[in-house]
């Protein structure tokens, strides 16, 4: 009967769902002890390399320090924008002045590093950021591609189209722009 096994289903979840909490509790404990350890020995990781330099040009107690990069990073270039995490993009957004002029390459095509971290709404959304929109910045697609060649692209391209948030651009190689194959 379907009412006997109702109890057993429950048992069953609850164990599951009891040996997977003991599993976070285990990653969340090493996580703290290697915070530690990094702590105790003045140790910095990639992930400390971004967010310091964040928290500190928010902290209102540091206005001083963000204007002062601000005024000696006036151009700033970036490439591979499409690669690009959460963090880097804030680093970068902090780093902006009003007068600054950035520049940022990419292909949200090629963007391969999602399990990463890097986060593709970063270069599709650049051009709407307020940062950049209140300094007047346009943006320049360069359709292209002097990587793969046209094997490469034929193969892909049927694909490409079916995402649904990407620029609209078809890219090309420099061997078809020659007039090669």
């Amino acid at each position: 009967r379907e009412s006997d096994l109702l109890p057993s289903l429950s048992a069953v979840a609850a164990e599951y769902w009891d040996a997977r909490l003991a599993k976070l509790r285990d990653v969340a404990s090493a996580y703290q002890a290697y915070e530690d350890a990094k702590r105790q020995h003045g140790y910095l990781d990639y992930g400390d390399l971004l967010l310091l330099p964040v928290k500190l040009l928010r902290d209102p107690r540091h206005r001083d320090i963000r204007e002062s990069y601000r005024q000696r990073y006036r151009h700033l270039f970036v490439d591979e924008y499409q690669d690009t995490n959460f963090s880097q993009r804030t680093l970068l957004m902090e780093l902006l002045s009003p007068e600054a002029r950035v520049v940022v390459i990419g292909d949200d095509d090629q963007s391969i590093y999602g399990w990463r971290g890097a986060v593709i709404r970063n270069i599709l959304d650049f051009p709407h950021e307020p940062a950049i929109t209140a300094a007047g910045a346009t943006q320049k697609l360069l359709p292209m591609n002097s990587r793969p060649g046209p094997p490469t692209l034929d193969s892909t391209h049927p694909h490409i189209p079916r995402t649904a948030s990407r620029t609209k651009h078809t890219p090309n190689t420099r061997a078809e722009r020659n007039g090669c194959d």
